[in-house]
């Protein structure tokens, strides 16, 4: 961030979803911010706005994997990796920050969330505050002033969303002990479920069916044949019973040749 123009509002855009030790309650920080007045239009001198930044910025979801996260005791943090950059861009559009804004470069946040593959999560914001998204990502990065008047503005206000909004509740410490486990009262998410069962599927030693095997009576393991099988609705003789009866036939045979 050396040599470029830096407020507050910037720097709490710039830390979202990295959930670093230092970099906590991002969206709680933004709200208080926003509350004494700070300038939610604010850009850097690369004419960056809060929500380029957000669009722009690195996860912790996206540069560690979940498996890497849980084994350095970053479990909590990387799940709010995932949920806080989309609260925050919540936050700053209901609080009048330009869906529309240009940088210097001349890209849209629209433009910025395309090309690092989060349009889904700026599609969802837009909806979530009243827009027509297919509006938003069709607009020009140029437009007339006429153009500018007709542009959308959020149908859901800063205090709506304030109020109706769920704090994370995530003060830095992760409720999982040493040994995994999570204290009373967490719930597992589906990330979660769906990482634990990858674990016990690789955890899994893969042994004989215990139906596939019967005891004899010196304690010895040997392979259970069916007595029979079916083929079209009629019983076949098995391998065993197979096996019985051509040591009969050849029993008998001898019997025949040594009589004769």
């Amino acid at each position: 961030m050396s040599g470029r123009y830096w407020t507050p509002l910037l720097s709490v855009a710039f830390d979202c979803g990295l959930c670093l030790s230092n970099t906590l309650h991002v969206v709680d920080k933004a709200i208080l911010l926003l509350n004494r007045k700070a300038d939610v239009l604010c850009c850097d001198d690369s004419g960056d706005t809060v929500l380029h930044i957000i669009l722009n910025g690195k996860r912790l979801h996206e540069e560690k994997s979940y498996k890497r996260a849980k084994a350095y005791g970053m479990r909590s943090r990387w799940l709010l990796s995932r949920k806080q950059p989309l609260d925050l861009l919540m936050v700053f559009i209901t609080a009048g920050a330009d869906v529309y804004a240009v940088n210097t470069y001349g890209k849209t946040p629209s433009r910025v969330a395309h090309i690092n593959r989060r349009t889904e999560e700026w599609i969802e914001a837009l909806q979530l505050c009243g827009y027509d998204y297919e509006e938003i990502l069709a607009h020009p990065s140029l437009c007339t002033d006429c153009c500018k008047e007709n542009h959308q503005t959020s149908k859901l206000s800063f205090e709506e969303y304030c109020q109706q909004r769920e704090s994370s509740g995530y003060d830095g410490f992760d409720s999982r002990d040493m040994n995994g486990c999570i204290s009373s009262g967490e719930e597992k998410s589906d990330d979660e479920e769906e990482d634990d069962d990858e674990e016990e599927s690789d955890g899994e030693e893969e042994g004989p069916n215990c139906e596939d095997k019967v005891m004899k009576g010196d304690g010895a393991m040997i392979e259970a044949i069916p007595e029979t099988i079916h083929c079209d609705g009629r019983d076949l003789t098995t391998f065993r019973g197979i096996e019985s009866n051509m040591r009969g036939i050849t029993l008998l045979l001898y019997i025949t040749v040594l009589i004769y």
